[in-house]
């Protein structure tokens, strides 16, 4: 009984990190896009300042998902985070920036977030890889609503992967 109740607070703190930190990473996201859209030089200081806002963010968004979801070494996958993220965003945000957030944000998500025995990093990559092909597929179909669309998506992708394992690990347990 104490293990069921242990997993449920589990569960529960899992979910609240992956809604406040995902509460955070589209605020970052949208303000990434705000900064890097603005084409007068008049707006240049003021978006210069937003994405100074949205990178300072960045390693706010892994805080909250290594410390409220519980992780063991908290500040070491926050540091290893935002240096994935930093990997990979930038140099794909070059060429497109939203998938470039997306799959920054993911890749950092999947070390950021507890990992539990029963959960799997390569599932949790494979997650994000398909919400980044997600939000490449909606911004060819529809370019505004590319530009937003897959902004929540990797942090609810790695969150359900993480309970798909649990569910087949209880199952498992049960046989």
């Amino acid at each position: 009984m104490n293990i069921e109740i242990e997993r449920r607070g589990a569960r529960r703190r899992r979910w609240l990190a992956v809604v406040l930190a995902t509460a955070l990473m589209v605020m970052s996201h949208l303000m990434f896009l705000f900064g890097f859209s603005t084409g007068r030089s008049e707006e240049a200081v003021f978006a210069g300042g937003i994405v100074g806002i949205a990178l300072g963010l960045v390693p706010g968004v892994f805080v909250v998902a290594a410390f409220v979801s519980r992780h063991p070494r908290a500040l070491r996958s926050t540091l290893l985070a935002t240096l994935l993220w930093m990997l990979v965003a930038i140099p794909i945000g070059l060429v497109n920036l939203p998938v470039g957030l997306v799959g920054g944000f993911g890749v950092g998500g999947a070390v950021a977030f507890r990992l539990d025995p029963v959960h799997s990093l390569r599932l949790r990559l494979l997650a994000v890889g398909a919400c980044v092909a997600y939000t490449l597929v909606l911004q060819l179909v529809s370019p505004v609503a590319g530009l937003v669309g897959g902004a929540p998506l990797p942090f609810v992708a790695i969150g359900l992967v993480d309970s798909l394992q649990e569910r087949a690990a209880a199952e498992s347990d049960r046989r």
